[in-house]
Order: structure tokens, then sequence, then C-alpha cells
């Protein structure tokens, strides 16, 4: 129990009234550079088995990103985590 929290907690997500998060001594502040270089995966996502990987990648990038990437960048996108992930 507490699993969550703790994530939570880690990543600088959600409201916070009080309280430290430390690592041995250091003491972390958060801030907008901070977030931008720590990575939070749900543990439930949005996945449709009847998709393949490559259909479910594109239309979940089309869901989060929208019009800010053309269809061709989010393509080459998903080719490059292809090939990085050997899937």
């Amino acid at each position: 129990s507490g699993k969550t929290t703790l994530l939570n907690c880690l990543a600088g997500r959600g409201p916070v009234d009080e309280g430290a998060v430390r690592y041995g001594a250091e003491c972390w502040t958060f801030s907008k550079a901070l977030k931008r270089r720590i990575g939070f995966v749900e543990q439930d996502d949005v996945v449709y088995s009847a998709l393949t990987v490559r259909q479910s990648l594109h239309f979940l990038a089309r869901l989060r990103l929208g019009k800010a990437f053309s269809r061709q960048e989010i393509i080459d996108k998903i080719d490059e985590v292809i090939e990085l992930l050997r899937l």
C-alpha cells in the first residue's frame, strides 16, 4: 500500500501540502526542467487488443498529440520507437 502515492511524489505529480523528497542527503526541488526529465507511465492505459502495436501507437499519438505533429512525423516517431524496442 502507498506505492502509487510514492511514485506520484517522486514524479512531482498532484498537489503536495508539505514534506520533501530526499535521495540520501539530497533534497529534490521540483522544477519544470526536472519534471521534463521524469517519466511516469500509468499502470492502465488505453490499449485495444484488436489493433496491432503500430496501430495502437498511432491511435494514442493522435489522441494525445492532436495536431501538434504531422501524420508523417508521427509515423517516423512510431518507426523509431518500434525499432528501438525491437518490436
